[in-house]
């Protein structure tokens, strides 16, 4: 299930993070609100299978001139280290 975190995940998404081979303090809970701190709007994403979490994203809105923009998640998404098996990805992809 795919969900907006909510400050009560904190904790975990950082943990998440810093454990994850992947991981990087730009997908920290402070980088993220540091961006919000720059007035970015920002997007915290989870997946989570049976309360255990999968993977996180950190989402940030780049404003372009003329009213465009870009969304990016730097050095993200992070995923849980069962997704990078074979069998994980088959299994996820259907195959």
């Amino acid at each position: 299930k795919i969900f907006k975190a909510d400050s009560k995940i904190k904790p975990a998404w950082n943990d998440f993070v810093a454990k994850s081979p992947y991981g990087s303090f730009l997908q920290s809970w402070e980088w993220g609100d540091f961006q919000k701190a720059q007035n970015k709007k920002i997007w915290r994403l989870v997946v989570k299978d049976k309360d255990q979490i999968k993977a996180v994203g950190l989402v940030i809105r780049q404003p372009l001139p003329f009213g465009f923009s870009y969304l990016y998640s730097p050095r993200g998404p992070v995923l849980s280290l069962s997704l990078y098996t074979s069998d994980a990805a088959d299994e996820g992809l259907g195959v």
